[in-house]
Formats: C-alpha cells, structure tokens, sequence
C-alpha cells in the first residue's frame, strides 16, 4: 500500500527509505531507535543499515545513497485517533512499513509511546483483504487466546475499523521490545510452541475434510487453470495424487499458522511469540509449519537450492515425502489464489522452485 496515502503535512521529522525489492518505510528522526524496530531485514546489508541509520541520516550523502527523503508529516486522523484509543496513550509515535509488494500488499504501523511498543495496526484501502486478512486473522486470534497457554504468546485483536475514508484497520498487541530477537533456526522453543498449539487444537478428522485437502482441492479443481502451462500438468497430477491418497486417512487437524517464519515471530523473555496470522487456518495437516519454517529460511535466507533443502529435509525424521508435497501443494494453491493467473518474475520463480521440490519429494522416503 502507498504510505503517502497515510500521511498528511505536519510535525513529525521522517525519513523515508525502500529496498531493492519496493518495499518501503517511514520512520521519524526522533526515537529512531525504537522505531526501527519495524524494520526487520533478512540480509546483512539491511541489519548493517538499520545499526547505521540512527546516526547516519544526517548526512545528505548517506541519504543520498540510501534514495532516502526527509519531510515532516503527520498520520492522518482517521488512521491516528483509533490507534490512540486501542492502545489509550495521550500522545502516540509511529513507524511506516509499506508492505511486501503483492496483492495482498497492506502497510503495517508501529506504535510506541516514545519507550514501550504498543502494538501494531495493519491498513488496506481493500475491502476483499480486509475481511479475507483482517477479519479473519481477528477471529483465529481470539479463539486462540481463548487458552490460556496462548496468552502472551500471540497478539490480542484489539479493534477492527472501517473509516470513513474507505480504509481498513486492524489494531493489534504485541510484547516485542527492544530486547527481543529474531531466532532464525529451528530450536526447541519452537517445538515447545508447536506442540503446545497442537496439543490446544487438534481435532480428530477425515484428511478430506481438513482445510489443507480443501486447498489442494481448490488448486486441482480451479487454481490450476492459473498456473502457467510448463507447469501446469506437472502440478495438477501431482495434486491429484495428493489428494487420492488423502482421501480416506484420518488425522489430527490442528491450528496452522501458514507463514511460520523467522520474521512472524520473536523471543521475548525467553518465550516465542508468534504474530502475523492472517493466513492461519483451523483444520492443518500436523507438521506444515515446521517445513515451511525450514523451506522459507533456506529459500530467502540461505538461497538453497532445491537438493540442498532435500538434504536440510531429510535431517529431520518427521517430515516425510507426504507432508512435503501436502506443504508444497498447499502453498502453490495459496498464491495461484492469490495472483489471478498475474505471475510477477518473482513469484513464477518460487512456483518453479517449488515445482522442483515436488519433483524431488519422494526422495525423503
């Protein structure tokens, strides 16, 4: 989403950076430390540039290397005065993020009370992604935190709003500080939280009726008509191989984040909190989180080809060639549903490469 939609001439000093890939941030001069903290790269020449910039933005030539802007702005009232209330602070500082560019592009705003984060509000000028995202990333997170076990590791919905100029918002807790951190490898914190979150939620089920057959389904039946032709008969026969093979097993559905990855979660005080649900779903295929855990981290992190995270897959026992390709096909259905048949380069790149994956999935057995 365009940040400037947000903004509105005023008092606040901002910079105003992107990266490579068009995503976009704003963040004020004043506490900028805190309020960086929205900003989270994955490469070392971003985390180098979030230690830099707190002292560095002064200096024209830096920003000019950084295409950076300065201008002073406000958020405007519409979008201020529900995240003043939801968050009940007399005054409120704030940091822009864009979004990842997609379609389902949405900005995401920080807010602090110039020490404490308070929470987060998510904003789209979409009425499909603010009930398909919004509304309901807002019902899985209040029936989660309907156990007790889940409180304080998942955020509070605290407000959904539809302004009066033709935006959405999702207001939203957190406890991350400055002190939290990002874990980027698969350790027993994050076991301990998957195996709470299914031990809270699994539900005995026919396979045919869990929400990742139901995706599957949805891919062969009509998302497969979206993906591009070099492809397209290799995924919808290994769809329909999935889901014959699925269809009279019986298993243990559970609650499945769907984009478990190092930069939906932090440790805080020693415990993982995990935000960002808004593809969650309420009936997954036990294990699907932990391969995209380890797929996501070695895709976008550790640019792994596909036989090395066939060999990364392979060192862990509880993920066998079934659950890769229900993973695969799952996350092919995903955003086939989501670009209409539009493949940008990068995504067809990660349709190829997972195609490949699926290729290579029976490897693990």
């Amino acid at each position: 989403m365009d940040i400037d939609r947000l903004l509105t001439s005023g008092h606040h000093k901002l910079i105003s950076f992107a990266n490579a890939d068009g995503k976009r941030w704003a963040v004020p001069v004043n506490g900028m430390k805190l309020a960086l903290a929205i900003y989270q790269p994955g490469s070392a020449k971003g985390r180098l540039l979030k230690r830099l910039l707190p002292v560095m933005w002064r200096f024209g030539m830096f920003r000019r290397m950084l295409h950076a802007d300065l201008g002073y702005y406000d958020l405007i009232p519409s979008v201020n005065q529900p995240c003043v209330d939801s968050f009940d602070a007399k005054a409120l500082n704030w940091s822009i993020f864009g979004g990842t560019p997609s379609s389902d592009s949405k900005a995401t705003i920080q807010c602090d009370n110039g020490h404490d984060i308070l929470g987060y509000c998510k904003v789209t000028d979409s009425p499909d992604i603010a009930l398909r995202l919004f509304k309901h990333e807002s019902l899985l997170l209040d029936f989660l935190n309907s156990f007790e076990q889940m409180r304080s590791r998942i955020p509070v919905a605290l407000d959904y709003v539809a302004t009066d100029d033709d935006l959405y918002l999702f207001i939203q807790s957190t406890v991350k500080t400055l002190k939290s951190k990002e874990v980027h490898q698969w350790t027993p914190l994050h076991q301990r939280f998957q195996d709470e979150l299914h031990s809270l939620t699994a539900t005995p089920m026919k396979a045919a009726e869990t929400d990742s057959f139901l995706s599957i389904r949805r891919l062969y039946d009509t998302y497969a008509n979206v993906i591009p032709e070099e492809l397209r008969d290799f995924v919808s026969d290994s769809a329909q191989q999935v889901l014959a093979n699925l269809s009279d097993m019986e298993v243990s559905a559970v609650v499945t984040h769907r984009d478990f990855t190092p930069w939906n979660m932090i440790v805080s005080d020693g415990s993982l909190f995990v935000f960002d649900w808004e593809y969650g779903i309420y009936h997954g295929v036990p294990g699907l989180d932990k391969c995209h855990f380890l797929i996501q981290t070695a895709i976008f992190e550790q640019h792994a080809s596909p036989e090395s995270v066939i060999r990364l897959l392979k060192q862990h026992e509880d993920i066998d060639a079934m659950l890769l390709k229900i993973y695969l096909l799952d996350m092919i259905s995903l955003y086939a549903s989501r670009c209409s048949g539009q493949w940008t380069d990068s995504d067809y790149d990660t349709l190829a490469y997972r195609a490949r994956l699926l290729g290579m999935a029976d490897m693990l057995d």
